[in-house]
C-alpha cells in the first residue's frame, strides 16, 4: 500500500492511497481522536499521480470535509486509514496487465533478468545498460535511484508496467520467475546468474550486517539466525516463486530444475566472464567490460565450520540446483 496526506486545514484533509495494481477505488475511514466518524471512496483524480505513473488511472485521491466535525487541527488527532476487509481482485488486475501486454507487445520478446541477490547481478545489470537504453528498461536507473537505490516492490511494478510496454526491452530486478510470467507472459526471455549457495549466503550475511544498524558488531551466526528467508534456498525460490525460501519443497526444486534446462543461456558467478561471452554470442549483444560491483569485504576467520554446516542444512535444494547448473554449464561449453 502507498499513500500520502497532501493537506490538512480546518476545512478539509486531502490525500491519496493505492494498493498494488488495484484500479477499483479504495475506501478510506476518517478518525478524529480515535473515533471513526466518516467513510469515503478514494476515487478523485490526482494528476501528479497519473503523470508520474504511480497509478494506472490516477483516480485514487480522497477529500474529507472537516467543517461538519468542528475540529481544531492543532489539538485534535486526525487520522485517515484504509477501510478494513478491502477485497483484492487479483484476477482483474492480471487481466488488465494481459490485455495491455497483448496490445502493446504483440509477439515481441522482452528479456527478463532474474536478479538473484549476491550472484554478481549488480555487475551484470550495469553491463546490460550498455545494450539497452534506459527508456527500454523497467525498472531503470531513475526508478531505482528514486526508490532509495532499491528495486520497487512488485506491487508497484504491476501498477506501472502498463505504461512501459510500448518501449520495453528489458525487465529486471529482484523478482521471481513467476513474477516475470505475470508481467511478460509468453513474451518473456529469462536470463539468470547462479552462484555457489554457500558463498552466496556468506556474502549476503556480510551485506546484511553492513546495511542493518541492529546487526552492527554482531556475529555472522547472529545475522544468520535472524534472517532465515535471506539464506535458505533463495535461488530455488527465485526460479519459481510462491512459498517463501524457507518453505520451498521438492516440487519447487523440480520446477526450478526444469526451468533451468529450458534457459537459452545462463550464467555462473564463478565463471562470470565466460558467461557474459556466451550471452553476447547468443543474443548478438555488446555488453562491454565487466566491473565487480557490490562486493562485500570478508574475513575467513569469521566463517566457522559450524556456520557453514548450518548454511548447508538450509540450502539443500539450492545445492542441488547449483550442481545441475554447473554440469549444464560445462555441457554447453
Amino acid at each position: 500500500m502507498k499513500g500520502a496526506i497532501n493537506s490538512l486545514t480546518k476545512e478539509h484533509i486531502t490525500g491519496w492511497v493505492i494498493l498494488g495494481f488495484r484500479s477499483t477505488p479504495l475506501q478510506v475511514d476518517l478518525f478524529i481522536n480515535g473515533k471513526h466518524v466518516e467513510t469515503s471512496r478514494a476515487d478523485l483524480f490526482r494528476k501528479s499521480i497519473s503523470d508520474n505513473q504511480i497509478h494506472y488511472t490516477g483516480n485514487c485521491g480522497f477529500k474529507f470535509n472537516l467543517r461538519r466535525h468542528k475540529i481544531d487541527p492543532h489539538k485534535d488527532k486526525i487520522e485517515v486509514k484504509l477501510s478494513q476487509n478491502v477485497p483484492l481482485n487479483q484476477k482483474l488486475a492480471q487481466k488488465i496487465i494481459d490485455t495491455q501486454r497483448s496490445k502493446l507487445l504483440g509477439e515481441r520478446p522482452v528479456y527478463f533478468f532474474v536478479h538473484i541477490p549476491k550472484t554478481a547481478g549488480t555487475s551484470f545489470r550495469n553491463m546490460l545498460y550498455n545494450q539497452f537504453d534506459q527508456s527500454q528498461i523497467f525498472p531503470n536507473m531513475d526508478d531505482i535511484e528514486s526508490n532509495n537505490n532499491r528495486y520497487p516492490q512488485f506491487s508497484e511494478i504491476q501498477t506501472r508496467v502498463g505504461s512501459k510496454y510500448q518501449d520495453l526491452g528489458l525487465f529486471c530486478g529482484h523478482y521471481t520467475y513467476n513474477n516475470g510470467l505475470k508481467i511478460l507472459g509468453k513474451n518473456m526471455r529469462p536470463i539468470v546468474f547462479f552462484r555457489d549457495p554457500i558463498k552466496r549466503s556468506i556474502s549476503l550475511l556480510y551485506q546484511l550486517r553492513r546495511m542493518i544498524p541492529d546487526y552492527k558488531n554482531k556475529s555472522l551466526e547472529y545475522v544468520f539466525e535472524k534472517e532465515p528467508n535471506q539464506v535458505s534456498n533463495v535461488q530455488t525460490f527465485y526460479m519459481t516463486g510462491g512459498a517463501p525460501p524457507i518453505k520451498q519443497t521438492e516440487t519447487q526444486l523440480k520446477n526450478a530444475l526444469s526451468r533451468l534446462k529450458q534457459l537459452e543461456v545462463f550464467g555462473l558467478a564463478e565463471h562470470f566472464d565466460e558467461s557474459v561471452i556466451r550471452m553476447e554470442k547468443q543474443y548478438n549483444w555488446k555488453l562491454g567490460k565487466s566491473k565487480n560491483l557490490n562486493k562485500n569485504p570478508t574475513s575467513k576467520k569469521e566463517i566457522s565450520p559450524s556456520l557453514i554446516r548450518e548454511i548447508e542444512k538450509v540450502n539443500q535444494y539450492d545445492l542441488h540446483l547449483y550442481q545441475v547448473a554447473l554440469e549444464e554449464f560445462q555441457k554447453r561449453s
